[in-house]
C-alpha cells in the first residue's frame, strides 16, 4: 500500500502553545475594628495578592511532587521557629495555612513615624516589610480552628474557605510594644503557612499579603480577620 505522506496544510501548520501564569484564587480580606462593647467602629476591606511563594507552595500542594530544596528558607518551611530543621521533599507538601501576622509598613502608611515604607501590594513581596510584635513573645497569630470540616464558617461555600483570627485589645498594642508601645499604626497583614515559627521575627515567607490605610491599633479596639480565599 502506497502512502500518501503527510498532507501539505499539516507540514505547515504550527500549533501555539500559551501559557497563562496567572492562579484562578480569589481572595478577600475584612479587617473590623471593634471597640470594647463589641461595636464595628471602623472596617477595611480589600483584595490581597496571592504572592509568588505562595503560588509555587500551591502548586506543590496540589500534586505529589517535591519542593525544590533551594527554596526552603524562602517559604520558612525547613524551620519551625524550635531548631528543627525538616527536609523540604518530606515534609514540604504537608503544610497548611495557619498564622496570621501584621505590620506598619508599606507605601499605604501615612503615619510618622515611623513613615511610608518601600513596599507595594504585588506578587512578588516576599513578606511583611515592618513586622510587629502581637504579643511579648509571638510575631504570629494562629487561626482560629475549625469545631469540624462542615463548619460553616470555616467553609462558607462548597469553593470557599475562611481564615478567622482575633487580634485582642491588649494584643500587638502593649506597653512593651518597641517604639510604639500602646498606639500601634498597622498597615500590612499577611497569611503564613504551619511551619512558620510564631516566635520568629522577619516577616519573610508569607502566602498572601495586603495593605491597607492605617489602623491606629490601642488598648481600647480588637481587630477581627476575616481571609476569603475562593477557588
Amino acid at each position: 500500500m502506497r502512502s500518501i505522506g503527510t498532507p501539505p496544510q499539516l507540514k505547515t501548520m504550527r500549533i501555539r502553545r500559551r501559557w497563562d501564569d496567572s492562579m484562578p484564587i480569589i481572595a478577600n480580606v475584612r479587617i473590623d475594628v471593634v471597640d470594647r462593647t463589641g461595636r464595628i467602629v471602623d472596617q477595611r476591606v480589600g483584595h490581597n495578592v496571592f504572592t509568588n511563594l505562595g503560588r509555587n507552595w500551591l502548586t506543590r500542594l496540589i500534586v505529589a511532587a517535591e519542593f525544590p530544596a533551594s527554596q526552603a528558607a524562602d517559604l520558612n518551611l525547613t524551620d519551625d521557629g524550635g531548631g528543627t530543621t525538616d527536609s523540604y521533599a518530606v515534609g514540604g507538601k504537608t503544610y497548611r495555612v495557619r498564622y496570621v501576622g501584621v505590620g506598619i509598613g508599606g507605601t499605604l502608611q501615612s503615619i510618622t513615624p515611623p513613615g511610608p515604607g518601600g513596599q507595594v501590594e504585588e506578587a512578588s513581596v516576599p513578606g511583611i516589610e515592618r513586622q510587629v510584635l502581637i504579643t511579648a513573645t509571638d510575631y504570629l497569630r494562629q487561626i482560629q480552628p475549625a469545631d469540624d470540616t462542615a463548619d460553616p464558617e470555616l467553609f462558607p461555600t462548597q469553593y470557599s474557605v475562611q481564615c478567622k483570627a482575633i487580634f485582642g485589645y491588649d494584643d500587638i498594642s502593649f506597653p512593651a510594644q518597641p517604639t510604639y508601645g500602646t498606639n500601634v499604626p498597622v498597615t500590612e497583614i499577611a497569611l503564613f503557612t504551619s511551619r512558620a515559627g510564631a516566635t520568629v521575627a522577619g516577616g519573610t515567607g508569607s502566602i498572601c499579603y495586603h495593605q491597607f490605610s492605617p489602623i491606629s491599633k490601642t488598648p481600647d479596639f480588637a481587630l477581627v480577620i476575616n481571609w476569603d480565599l475562593r477557588a
